[in-house]
């Protein structure tokens, strides 16, 4: 188990080094592919100064704050079994809770030793229920660990995690991931945690987060060329997960 650990591991994290690496030529380096093939920038393309990222970017771009950007944003944060009548479920067979403690690194980790809840208390719990392309975020302990969520699979959203989900018409969820994961909107979200004893971001800081708008033509394009990755990606996380579930007889996939 363990080397076949190991290589999951070796895989995802190339797959995630080279999706980082095309966000970072396009979107940070203004290299993305302009209208004759060219890199952007470096054929000459004309940048206009921005005031609020204080640095250049492409003519026609423009910042939003995340709340403009956004459809919604799942916060069940301070939810608990014991607040709606109920208690965590003994069935391995039930659905899984994500804590903040189970994402890192963009990966889902340590489910085996996940909290679950029935139906019952998820159709309680849930009323809004998370969807293909929704971001996780830990709001603390730690706060700025990501994940892209694919696929069908159903969770509970448990303790310290937000599930931001994007308004398509300006932002894709792909780009959106990594504005806020590696781009423009993580620095700023460290420089919001705020707390006496635990760190942490509220969800009103959280709103308030600049983001860089490319066009929405070029963050299709880069979608097309980023689900190859993410795809081959999450496929791994699942296998490495199911080797660590398969003791309890729960499988993601």
């Amino acid at each position: 188990m363990k080397n076949k650990n190991s290589h999951s591991c070796t895989i995802n994290d190339n797959l995630e080094r080279m999706a980082k690496t095309l966000y970072d030529y396009w979107f940070v380096q203004f290299d993305f592919p302009d209208e004759n093939g060219k890199p952007y920038k470096s054929s000459g393309g004309k940048m206009v100064w921005n005031e609020t990222l204080k640095r250049e970017i492409p003519e026609g771009w423009e910042i939003r704050k995340l709340n403009d950007c956004v459809s919604l944003i799942i916060d069940y944060r301070g939810k608990t079994p014991k607040k709606l009548d109920a208690d965590w479920s003994t069935n391995n067979d039930d659905i899984i809770a994500i804590s903040a403690k189970h994402i890192k690194k963009g990966k889902l980790v340590n489910l085996s030793e996940a909290n679950r809840v029935n139906d019952s208390l998820y159709n309680k719990w849930m009323k809004e229920e998370l969807s293909e392309g929704d971001i996780l975020m830990t709001s603390e302990a730690p706060c700025g660990e990501f994940f892209y969520l694919m696929g069908d699979i159903k969770y509970c959203l448990s303790q310290r995690v937000f599930a931001i989900r994007s308004n398509i018409k300006i932002l894709s969820h792909t780009y959106l991931y990594y504005e806020l994961s590696i781009g423009n909107g993580y620095s700023q979200i460290l420089g919001k945690v705020s707390g006496s004893t635990v760190f942490g971001i509220r969800q009103d800081e959280l709103r308030t987060v600049n983001l860089l708008i490319p066009l929405i033509s070029l963050q299709k394009e880069f979608e097309k060329k980023f689900f190859p990755f993410i795809t081959k990606s999450e496929l791994m996380n699942n296998k490495t997960n199911n080797l660590a579930l398969s003791a309890t007889g729960f499988y993601l996939c």
